[in-house]
């Protein structure tokens, strides 16, 4: 297996363990990112989209596919990335907006996952 597929597994399995230790009952992996997205995690009330990333970027097809259909099943999309190489936990990033491929700044927020309730509309 190559290192980034690696580390892009071992990505999706941090951010597995966080939500789980954060509460959520029920946590998928879409193994092999076949999928919108790496992650599902769900509690009542509350359905997290996540794509886990190393460094947090996505293609713009990306990013908009995982977006639009979280806005269209009521979901949270995140994105989940290491901010710092020697850290093993992950930092968890709502999108709130489409990107415009323009190359500017992400339309994104820091997202707590002690903080979930009230992220969900």
């Amino acid at each position: 297996m190559a290192n980034t597929s690696r580390q892009g597994r071992d990505n999706e399995h941090q951010a597995m363990k966080q939500l789980a230790a954060a509460g959520y009952e029920l946590v998928m992996r879409s193994a092999g990112s076949k999928g919108i997205a790496d992650v599902i995690a769900l509690k009542p009330g509350q359905v997290l989209l996540v794509q886990a990333k190393r460094n947090g970027n996505m293609t713009v097809a990306e990013w908009n596919g995982l977006y639009s259909l979280a806005v269209r099943l009521g979901c949270v999309p995140l994105a989940a990335r290491r901010e710092n190489p020697r850290r093993v936990t992950l930092t968890f990033w709502r999108l709130t907006g489409a990107k415009d491929g323009r190359g500017g700044r992400q339309p994104m927020t820091l997202f707590l996952l002690d903080e979930v309730a009230g992220a969900v509309s």
